[in-house]
């Protein structure tokens, strides 16, 4: 892992940020007056939250963004990213249209894939939405395993699609998901704005944490 692989990380998880950010807001649709992300351009080369670089290449974000504000969209409400072995995962799926007429007849479908593409859960909806509205279309639980390599290399996917009356696709969604391994009694969490906290096995200190 170097430098080319670190930037690659580094931009997928700005495009996850943005579109995590632009489809919260869109499934609160009237509840939250709009979203504007920062920002579409640089002013000179740099590190920075742009969607495009100062060399006028659009950057992963800004894919990500473009998908999130289609007139329709297929979007998952759910609690986190970062999951522990053993909990129930959910998430609801809700359907987004932005356009004038009403969408009758849909089919949305919502599956839990791990990296094989093999199927962990799955469920099928029928649903409507009217125009210049939202639906939430129902929702998807599954058990984690109990332990974290139950599921190989410790992530999976979230894959979202809706059809037409016709069966053509409207929208289609991919959130990555991850199952963490158990934290030591003891152990350092960084903070990038306190410093660094400790947490301690209240058994042994009668502490719950503290700081250094």
């Amino acid at each position: 892992a170097g430098l080319e692989d670190w930037i690659r990380k580094l931009q997928l998880a700005h495009a996850i940020a943005l579109q995590f950010n632009v489809e919260t807001c869109r499934a609160k649709k009237y509840a939250t007056s709009g979203v504007l992300p920062w920002q579409w351009n640089e002013p000179w080369p740099g590190i920075c939250w742009s969607l495009v670089d100062w060399y006028g290449g659009p950057k992963p974000a800004a894919y990500y963004c473009q998908r999130a504000f289609a007139p329709v969209r297929i979007t998952a409400d759910f609690e986190k990213y970062k999951w522990s072995a053993g909990e129930t995962w959910a998430a609801d799926v809700i359907v987004v249209n932005d356009r004038a007429e009403a969408l009758e007849r849909l089919k949305a479908s919502a599956e839990l894939v791990d990296r094989a593409g093999r199927v962990l859960a799955s469920r099928t909806f029928l649903c409507g939405a009217g125009a210049d509205s939202l639906v939430d279309a129902g929702r998807l639980v599954w058990n984690l395993p109990a332990t974290p390599d139950g599921v190989p290399g410790r992530f999976f996917f979230l894959r979202l699609r809706l059809w037409d009356a016709n069966a053509a696709e409207l929208s289609s969604n991919v959130y990555w998901h991850g199952i963490e391994l158990p934290k030591p009694v003891g152990w350092l969490q960084q903070d990038i704005i306190f410093g660094w906290k400790i947490r301690i096995d209240p058994k042994k200190a009668g502490l719950k944490e503290g700081w250094f």
